[in-house]
């Protein structure tokens, strides 16, 4: 078992996660990052998280074209190391730029492409410069650089190149620094992190796919490089609500869309309308008092089919509701994306997502709760687990090896 603390003095005892930022864009009832050619057959990668759970993914940006989206399939996924590969319908035209299998010294220069945060900031890819300043990533995990180029949400997915217009990572997160400031009282400045090549060419392997060499241009300036490589980075939508975006200015003519405002959930007491507990200070005491653990069940309730699947076929049954009545304290925590949570409920389930590492709905934790004073509250895990094939009775034997261990 291991403990996620809210609030801690020694250093040692951070799970680390709890500040991780997982550069992915959420706006408009879809998800959005960055991907990049890998071949040009139409094989694109990115990251995992940015595609995981979607029912549909779009790109745009192919050659160039921002106007005109393209229908992708997942083909090949590492989960643990959240890569993806896509599969798109047309050809992407000859990749300028080779893979670097090696790692990059640290203090190389590096420089990251990607499309953040693109009903701000826009279509043009952006680019930002930094340098590698360490070979592992977060806990020393030697599956990750770090480095100083700044990325933002939106990016994830998106190539990070050395000078020589070789890739050496994938950009796909980067410390909070607003948390790690309210927990520990220090400030961390630009902190980002890529997933070394090497675990995206060995996925590519697995489909028999050859990287691109590097076709002249590390011989060409960084600003000669951008030119040549932009039209080879793409933006991936994911879900099927691309209908509901902002079209973009075409001949620099405005759009005519109107992008209607989310309507606000509306959220009366500490209950939902199935009885799941939705403040989790009230859960905390239900918890405490009751000696049943938590069941935080993270999910995305609009949008999410996986998420409505195990809801239909699992929590609504009457199979379910016994077993939870007697073992557990429900707790959800939603990610809407067609209405819009009140600001605190919403403030609550962005922290605990970030305490708890979710990439992927639906997922389920169960944790216990101790409450150490009035402003600090210790979460033991017990485990995860998300959705089972099988229905109800199924999906309590998975949950019940889990609470074994209570």
């Amino acid at each position: 078992m291991q403990k996620i603390f809210c609030k801690v003095n020694n250093m040692k005892n951070i799970v680390l996660l709890f500040f991780i930022s997982l550069f992915t864009y959420v706006s408009y009832s879809q998800s959005q990052g960055t991907g990049f050619a890998i071949s040009s057959n139409g094989y694109i990668a990115t990251n995992y998280h940015v595609v995981e759970g979607q029912d549909k993914i779009k790109v745009k940006g192919i050659k160039g074209e921002f106007t005109q989206s393209y229908t992708a399939e997942v083909v090949k996924v590492d989960k643990f190391n959240d890569l993806a590969i896509l599969k798109v319908n047309t050809n992407l035209g000859n990749i300028p730029y080779g893979f670097k299998n090696k790692k990059e010294n640290v203090a190389s220069r590096v420089f990251a492409y990607g499309f953040p945060i693109i009903d701000l900031l826009g279509v043009e890819v952006k680019f930002t410069e930094g340098r590698i300043n360490s070979n592992s990533g977060l806990m020393n995990d030697p599956r990750w650089y770090q480095h100083t180029a700044t990325i933002q949400s939106g990016n994830s997915g998106g190539p990070l190149f050395n000078k020589y217009g070789n890739i050496v990572g994938i950009n796909v997160a980067g410390i909070d620094n607003d948390e790690v400031k309210k927990i520990i009282g220090t400030e961390t400045k630009n902190i980002n992190y890529a997933i070394k090549t090497r675990y995206l060419l060995n996925l590519m392997e697995d489909l028999e796919l050859q990287p691109s060499p590097n076709i002249g241009i590390n011989k060409l300036d960084i600003e000669d490089q951008y030119i040549k490589i932009k039209n080879f980075v793409y933006i991936i939508f994911g879900d099927s609500e691309e209908k509901n975006r902002p079209k973009e200015r075409v001949n620099n003519k405005p759009s005519t869309t109107v992008t209607k405002k989310k309507p606000i959930k509306i959220v009366e007491g500490p209950l939902n309308e199935k009885g799941w507990y939705i403040d989790l200070n009230v859960a905390n005491d239900v918890s405490i008092k009751s000696g049943k653990p938590l069941m935080l069940f993270f999910t995305g309730s609009d949008w999410c089919g996986w998420c409505k699947r195990l809801v239909k076929e699992v929590f609504d049954k009457s199979e379910f509701v016994k077993w939870a009545k007697n073992n557990v304290v429900l707790v959800e925590i939603d990610f809407p994306r067609r209405s819009q949570l009140p600001e605190d409920l919403n403030k609550q389930n962005r922290k605990l997502q970030q305490m708890f590492g979710i990439r992927g709905y639906p997922t389920i934790w169960f944790v216990r709760p101790e409450i150490k004073n009035q402003t600090s509250v210790n979460y033991t895990q017990l485990g995860s687990t998300g959705y089972v094939k099988g229905g109800p009775n199924k999906w309590i034997e998975a949950a019940e090896k889990i609470l074994i261990n209570k």
